[in-house]
């Protein structure tokens, strides 16, 4: 379970017997040390000795601190406990899309065009929650969500350029404040993919190129 903590990851209530030879403690330690790094809010109890089995409730009570009701709990206070802490700020989104992109062989990851324009802006789409994950990458995501995005180590990413074309060099433009350029063109124009040109800004806007991740300014990218 360590693997599929994540920033999405619900409060958690944890407790393990020290005796368990089955589930050994520094199992449960390694995702204590998840949840830690992701900022998941949890409680976590180490009762001494016991084994692979639900000791008394009053056993892991007694060493909560009187956070628990070791007199008059039972293990359903764990649910109340978990209900009581922050709830995560974002939401573990899929990616599933339409039909008709399933049935030509598209996913969400490859279908830019649909995505710049179907999305929170398609009343179909915003029904459906088609492509949840991408639109939301694109800044297009449906109202009121706010998804969780894997984020990576800086080596994992590219410091990329912002060369200008030459058009926007003799007109005084950047590539930052050119977005009807950027939205016409980056990947989808074959000599903007050969120079790479606006190369940070393509992907900012969800419109980078294939196999370039571009570090954001904190060093990584989402």
């Amino acid at each position: 379970p360590t693997t599929m903590v994540d920033a999405a990851t619900p409060p958690t209530i944890l407790y393990h017997a020290s005796g368990d030879a089955i589930v050994p403690t520094v199992q449960m330690t390694d995702f204590v040390s998840a949840l830690d790094d992701q900022g998941t809010p949890y409680e976590y109890y180490e009762v001494s000795g016991g084994g692979h089995y639900l000791v008394p409730f009053g056993e892991v009570a007694a060493i909560s601190g009187g956070v628990l009701d070791e007199n008059h709990g039972n293990y359903a206070m764990f649910i109340d406990r978990a209900l009581a802490l922050p709830a995560p700020t974002c939401t573990r989104c899929d990616d599933i899309p339409t039909q008709w992109m399933m049935d030509n062989g598209k996913s969400c990851d490859d279908a830019a065009w649909h995505i710049d324009r179907k999305c929170s802006g398609d009343p179909t789409w915003n029904s459906k929650g088609y492509c949840r994950t991408s639109c939301y990458e694109a800044g297009r995501g449906y109202l009121g969500e706010m998804c969780c995005l894997a984020s990576f180590p800086e080596e994992e990413c590219t410091e990329c350029s912002n060369d200008r074309t030459p058009w926007l060099v003799s007109n005084d433009e950047t590539c930052e404040t050119s977005p009807g350029t950027i939205e016409t063109k980056c990947r989808d124009d074959d000599w903007w993919v050969n120079k790479n040109y606006c190369q940070q800004t393509c992907f900012d806007a969800g419109r980078g190129y294939d196999g370039i991740n571009c570090c954001t300014n904190n060093g990584i990218f989402v």
